[in-house]
């Protein structure tokens, strides 16, 4: 209690059920200038953990656990309290091994550290001694009846009656009355009105006193216009910004055209377009720098010729099967593209495929649409494309053709010679089982009637050369 401050205040009590299962915390704890308060509560639940006969000082509580008790969402957020106490002093976390990992020891302080210049107790806190605190409390100790409000002459109402109704065991603090505030605005605005908005006689009715003849200061002289009232002074309040109420944005015409022609596969009636499709749209109808604006029928022709002449719809169903890897769930094999010809041609999101195919071009002149220019007449980059692309393709049925009956005659060519070698093999066996009955016969067996089987069997084929094996073309 600082010298300034009163003699009396507010009494601390211990209720009936006392003892109860309690941690004790130092007073240096709860009362240090730099230590939160969920810092002090992590204190008293680590203490919590402590055995009360003091054989340790060591808990071993989660971190999860603590941030329980402290009520925080993650355990993360623990950190900055738990640094708190270790920097102050008053924890000591060590690092420990376990069976089942790392863990970590809190060693709790009891004393403050060396050249701790807080305070200690509530002696230091109030900034008196023991026995200046103690005399100053002794007559508000427990053992006396309970003061309150209720009492006359109470030491924290001297000399002034009780307020306090009869049958409320409560005490009750008397603080500044309160004010509604916009009853106060609402008569200073009225006293402003009449003192500002009427003439001499406005200001009876503002708090000017009437003259002994039942006047009011007009009647007087009307000298009361000329002076100032004294008003309180009113409140400034800025309006907040104005919240802008905006519409959802109206589509024109032609998207509205546009969108009426996108097939029902890719987005039903109704509803809205895909972000990246809608931003297509609106760049074929808007143009850009060096792009002439395409119309809406231009843009319709463009969807229906890659989405039916490209076959998405079919090429989108679950039952597709573009590659190996394809299932009704899926498909995640790469891409067909220019630069993998031989990946998966299944379309998998019918959105994003039809934005990037109408925004794709065949022609690098960005006014050509569809082998026409916007504007103009046919396009020269195109026609030159086309017949590149039927030269193209007649060589190569030339150059499949000659593939095809080349490797036909090679086919032919083998057949014949496994047909040989085929007959060939099918002589020697025959060869052989003949000259082995005869042996037999002789009765020749075992070992001899196989090495004369073997001598016939050469000497055969010297006189019958076998077949050149057939060779195997790619």
């Amino acid at each position: 209690m600082r010298p300034h401050e009163p003699a009396t205040g507010d009494e601390v009590g211990i209720d009936d059920e006392w003892p109860a299962t309690f941690a004790q915390v130092p007073d240096w704890i709860t009362l240090h200038p730099q230590l939160k308060a969920q810092s002090v509560r992590e204190y008293a639940f680590l203490m919590a953990h402590v055995p009360t006969d003091g054989r340790r000082r060591v808990a071993f509580p989660g971190q999860a656990s603590i941030a329980r008790a402290l009520q925080l969402g993650r355990s993360d957020k623990v950190t900055p309290y738990t640094r708190a106490l270790v920097d102050v002093g008053a924890v000591r976390i060590e690092e420990i091994a376990t069976p089942k990992g790392r863990a970590y020891r809190y060693v709790l302080r009891f004393n403050p550290p060396r050249g701790y210049d807080g305070p200690r107790c509530l002696s230091d806190f109030y900034g008196l001694s023991t026995d200046e605190l103690e005399d100053r409390w002794a007559g508000f100790s427990m053992a006396t009846a309970p003061v309150t409000r209720s009492v006359e002459g109470s030491p924290q109402k001297e000399g002034h009656p009780s307020t306090q109704k009869p049958g409320d065991p409560y005490p009750q603090k008397q603080g500044p009355k309160k004010t509604n505030k916009k009853q106060t605005n609402l008569k200073n605005n009225r006293a402003v009105a009449d003192a500002v908005g009427q003439g001499a006689g406005g200001f009876a009715s503002a708090g000017a006193e009437t003259s002994a003849g039942g006047q009011s200061g007009q009647a007087v002289g009307g000298c009361a216009a000329s002076e100032t009232p004294d008003l309180p002074r009113q409140r400034q309040t800025g309006r907040g910004p104005r919240t802008t109420k905006t519409r959802p944005r109206q589509e024109s015409d032609a998207f509205v055209a546009v969108r009426a022609a996108v097939p029902h596969a890719v987005a039903a009636p109704g509803t809205r377009l895909y972000p990246g499709l809608h931003r297509a749209i609106n760049d074929l109808l808007a143009g850009a720098p060096g792009v002439p604006r395409r119309s809406p029928d231009q843009v319709i022709a463009r969807i229906n010729r890659r989405w039916f002449g490209e076959q998405a719809d079919a090429r989108s169903a679950a039952d597709y099967r573009g590659c190996d890897r394809c299932t009704p769930s899926g498909c995640g094999a790469p891409r067909r593209s220019e630069t993998n010809p031989d990946g998966c041609d299944r379309i998998r999101n019918r959105n994003s495929w039809l934005a990037a195919a109408i925004l794709a071009r065949d022609c690098p002149d960005p006014g050509c649409e569809d082998g026409q220019i916007i504007g103009g007449g046919p396009c020269v980059a195109c026609r030159e494309r086309a017949a590149t692309r039927l030269q193209g393709a007649q060589d190569a049925a030339t150059a499949a053709a000659g593939a095809a009956a080349t490797w036909e005659a090679q086919i032919a060519v083998q057949d014949a010679a496994t047909a040989a070698l085929d007959g060939w093999t099918a002589d020697r066996d025959a060869e052989e089982r003949r000259l082995r009955a005869v042996l037999q016969q002789a009765g020749v067996y075992g070992e001899l009637l196989e090495h004369r089987v073997e001598q016939h069997v050469t000497g055969w084929c010297r006189k019958h050369p076998r077949p050149n094996q057939p060779a195997v073309t790619a």
